[in-house]
């Protein structure tokens, strides 16, 4: 139904409906010519154009005079009327201005969810709060003002329009602005937890960047804070000749490693060097060096990005930051079994990846000892030794000091023998670990002996008999026939502490005194070979009269033993001169 507005003295009436105009037209209240407007109509119009009346009544009164009403005409040219109310006007700038205020809510509003991870990075915990709660306040006074304004809409039209389309807008400025307090409130609440993420994240400032222009090195040392990034950039800029990165560090902020990483793979010149520790996101910082060496005998604690709140999970996104470095190690070189391996993981559950292992599968270009560059397996003999001397079974520290001896004095055996060695470090079973030594010792023994200097073969082997002698007192004869075979330190356990000192430190001096003749075999005379000949016939004819069976003594245990050490005696007895060449031209009978 049509609403009419009438202008009466200069002022309007309405809205008001047809059926009371009309009434009030045959009632005679409007004079001919008052103005009449409708939503329709461009302009106001005479209000004999649209109301008729029963001929039999008069239907307007005389117009009236300019005293007591200004006259309107009604010339060819348009008349002025009165001005339409501005509640009920179409209007731009009241279009504008609503749709200013829906631009600017989505606008906030998208923003403040936006910058949650920016926020959350700001250093600074009062700094973050406020332009949390700035963002927050902006967003809620324009839903405000846009809700009020959409109630005064929807309030017009449920006058005008029989307050259907009004009914409803209403409804729906009442549920958004139920909705919008809700909204605030729970955000609010997340207040603490913006609080408390800028705390945690500043706790990890404590870290140090330290250059040395003579070296052309930069250092970084600590855990991985805010603004590394930032700060490594600027030194690099400084610092255009630096060679090398070199990094220690427990781990730290991921997204922070990240940048930095970012930094350093612009620079492709540049070596990244692990010292002692890199755990975590240093990890990232390290792998970024196109060249990348790391102490032989540290380790890498690799794992999943982790919370450094118990609640800032869902605000920091960190499935998307574990994602982001598991895929920059991936594409770095890293094994992809250790990288999913680990990422499962957090906190401070660290899956330990050797040195050695990243090195062996080319992650690593190269190991140090110090500041000098090693071969692999230098570096494997070496992780051995260290960690072989640091046991307390006596079956392993006893061959430390052996071990020691061969790396610095037979380099060929260390090369051969590095891999197995290595191998059965990582078992942990000190078994595995005396049987691969002893194989070594087995492989050593023999041409230590040959180019040692006499008096220390002498040496060696007068306590070789002691322990011999030991064994057979307790005629513990498969003990001893394994000792004389070569098989030093399988029954270690039978010998006392003493014993097993004087035994190994013995065999240390044998291995370094052949190791200062640069393993050179020394020359066996000919009366050493017709001595040593004459001393064997001798034993044997002897033995055989006690009924031995000389041809297979490696068939019984008790015999070998007895024989053996029989004949070793007899060899040490020719004296200090005699005897060592005769030691060795028995050696080499059995190289033959």
């Amino acid at each position: 139904m049509d609403r009419w507005h009438v202008s009466i003295n200069n002022s309007t009436e309405g809205p008001l409906t047809e059926e009371s105009v009309r009434k009030r037209v045959e009632a005679g209240e409007f004079s001919k010519g008052s103005l009449v407007w409708k939503k329709g109509l461009k302009t106001w119009e005479p209000i004999e154009l649209h109301f008729n009346c029963d001929n039999k009544k008069p239907c307007f009164s005389a117009p009236a005079s300019p005293v007591d009403e200004p006259a309107i005409s009604l010339s060819d040219t348009q008349p002025t009327p009165v001005p339409i109310p501005a509640e009920i006007r179409p209007s731009f700038s009241y279009s504008s201005i609503f749709y200013f205020h829906v631009f600017t809510v989505f606008l906030l509003f998208g923003l403040f969810y936006f910058s949650g991870d920016f926020i959350a990075t700001v250093e600074n915990p009062s700094v973050s709060i406020s332009i949390w709660g700035g963002i927050l306040l902006a967003a809620t006074l324009n839903a405000v003002l846009f809700l009020r304004r959409l109630w005064r809409i929807s309030s017009i039209m449920a006058d005008k329009e029989g307050g259907f389309s009004g009914g409803k807008l209403k409804l729906f400025c009442a549920f958004s602005g139920v909705a919008l307090i809700v909204f605030c409130v729970a955000t609010l609440s997340q207040a603490s937890t913006i609080y408390r993420v800028s705390q945690a994240r500043k706790a990890f400032e404590k870290y140090i960047l330290d250059v040395d222009p003579v070296a052309d090195t930069i250092t970084i040392s600590g855990v991985i804070g805010p603004h590394l990034g930032e700060k490594l950039e600027r030194l690099l800029s400084v610092h255009t000749n630096t060679q090398a990165i070199v990094i220690t560090s427990p781990g730290g902020l991921t997204d922070e490693a990240l940048k930095a990483a970012e930094v350093i793979e612009k620079h492709h010149d540049i070596t990244l060097i692990a010292r002692k520790t890199c755990n975590s996101s240093c990890l990232l910082i390290f792998m970024s060096g196109e060249k990348r060496l790391a102490d032989y005998g540290m380790s890498f604690g690799f794992h999943g990005t982790s919370a450094i709140t118990d609640i800032d999970e869902s605000l920091y996104g960190l499935a998307e930051l574990n994602e982001q470095s598991s895929a920059y190690l991936i594409k770095r070189g890293v094994p992809r079994d250790i990288v999913i391996k680990s990422s499962k993981k957090t906190g401070h559950d660290l899956d330990v990846v050797s040195a050695i292992r990243l090195a062996d599968e080319k992650v690593i270009s190269g190991l140090l000892d110090g500041n000098a560059e090693i071969s692999l397996h230098e570096a494997k003999w070496k992780k051995f030794e260290r960690i072989v001397s640091s046991y307390d079974d006596p079956k392993v520290k006893a061959l430390a000091s052996v071990i020691s001896a061969i790396s610095s004095g037979y380099p060929s055996i260390v090369k051969d023998s590095a891999d197995d060695l290595y191998r059965s470090l990582e078992s942990t079973d000190p078994a595995r670990i005396t049987q691969a030594v002893r194989a070594i010792i087995h492989k050593v023994i023999p041409k230590a002996m040959m180019a040692a200097d006499g008096d220390v073969l002498l040496s060696y082997m007068n306590i070789n008999l002691k322990q011999i002698e030991y064994l057979r007192s307790m005629e513990e004869w498969s003990a001893c026939s394994d000792y004389l075979n070569g098989n030093v330190g399988k029954n270690v356990s039978l010998l006392s502490q003493s014993m097993l000192e004087e035994e190994f430190n013995s065999l240390a001096d044998l291995i370094k005194s052949a190791a200062s003749k640069r393993w050179t075999v020394q020359p066996i005379p000919k009366w050493a070979e017709k001595s040593g000949e004459s001393l064997v016939t001798e034993l044997a004819e002897a033995s055989l009269k006690k009924g031995m069976d000389i041809q297979h003594l490696e068939k019984n245990p008790k015999d070998n033993c007895i024989w053996t050490y029989a004949l070793f005696k007899l060899i040490i007895n020719e004296g200090p001169v005699k005897a060592p060449p005769i030691l060795r031209w028995l050696i080499s009978l059995e190289d033959k």
